[in-house]
């Protein structure tokens, strides 16, 4: 039986392959098409990463208007949390006030929160996704105006980048400054906001937050013997602290960091009497080689291939892959 279905199957493969010797035309025709249906579906079907997904976590950043202090951000901070927790879904709330999220950078002015999920097995049968939970908080927050706040899910692989999305970083190739960096990356993002294929396309980056501008008079100090590193010096160790030292305390390695106290980094008239060490070992006030005047300038300066940059952050648009996305802010930023 087994050598009649072997004959059998032969034969009708014999039949076949005379058949299709004799119309070999359309069975070019035919294969032709294939690979050109091939081509085509290989060439339309949307390029990209790798998808959003459910990670039982939720982002939430709060931006206050720059040099806001981190009590004024603290209160926002602290109606923000309830109303997160009362949210279906939510199990629990990770809550940072000062820290800007977006960088991991200390800023008076930003807060973080991560709102935790319930499990899967609770939540999925109520169609409580991560993407469905964050539309819920976003439109319970929507009346609070005193702040800017994003929503947004962690990014699919640990350890590449902080949030889901994209981000693009702006070079200042031409040393135009950090007001013309702003201005590029401001026209850049409204534009981006408006293209379909992006969503939620937004950046951090500014200048308007207040600072003081010391003036040093270069002439004065070298007439003075004090070096113009001493007096930049004196004010990195009062005002942001200075690296010092590890020391080993109960299992556990610290950072040693000189700082003045935090009521003597408070009033700009008492930076005047901070003093410096000259050339001779007299300590001279910085007010006799320098000024302090009120300026505005970005609370956080990156670079990116060793120029001044600014950055970019935003998401592929519902329907569109993150490569539709990463192709609409190229043609954008060309």
């Amino acid at each position: 039986a087994m050598n009649r279905w072997v004959e059998r199957m032969a034969h009708g493969y014999s039949r076949l392959t005379a058949v299709v010797l004799r119309r070999g035309v359309l069975m070019l025709v035919l294969y032709g098409g294939l690979v050109a249906l091939t081509a085509w579906r290989v060439m339309d079907t949307p390029r990209g990463f790798i998808p959003v997904q459910d990670q039982s976590t939720v982002t939430i950043s709060v931006t206050m208007p720059p040099g806001s202090s981190l009590a004024r951000t603290d209160a926002i901070v602290q109606r923000v949390v309830p109303i997160v927790l009362d949210t279906p879904g939510v199990w629990a709330a990770s809550v940072y006030a000062g820290m800007d999220g977006v960088s991991f950078s200390p800023s008076t002015s930003a807060g973080q929160m991560w709102a935790i999920l319930d499990p899967f097995e609770s939540r999925t049968p109520k169609g409580q996704t991560a993407q469905v939970v964050a539309g819920e908080i976003k439109k319970r927050l929507a009346p609070i105006s005193a702040a800017e706040i994003r929503i947004g899910q962690p990014a699919p692989v640990r350890g590449l980048g902080n949030s889901g999305g994209f981000r693009l970083m702006v070079e200042d190739r031409a040393g135009l400054g950090y007001r013309a960096l702003e201005a590029a990356v401001q026209e850049l993002s409204e534009a981006a906001s408006k293209d379909p294929a992006i969503g939620n396309a937004f950046s951090n980056f500014n200048t308007r937050n207040p600072t003081l501008d010391a003036v040093v008079d270069r002439d004065k100090a070298e007439m003075l013997g004090v070096p113009v590193r001493n007096v930049f010096a004196t004010l990195q160790t009062y005002l942001a602290g200075t690296y010092v030292n590890n020391i080993t305390l109960l299992g556990h390695t610290f950072q040693v960091i000189a700082q003045g106290d935090t009521s003597y980094r408070q009033d700009q008239a008492w930076l005047g009497n901070l003093k410096t060490r000259s050339a001779s070992g007299a300590m001279v006030p910085i007010s006799a080689v320098a000024e302090f005047k009120p300026a505005t300038a970005p609370y956080r300066v990156m670079r990116y291939n060793l120029y001044p940059a600014a950055d970019i952050q935003g998401e592929a648009a519902p329907g569109y892959s993150s490569g539709q996305a990463l192709a609409a802010m190229e043609r954008l930023a060309r």
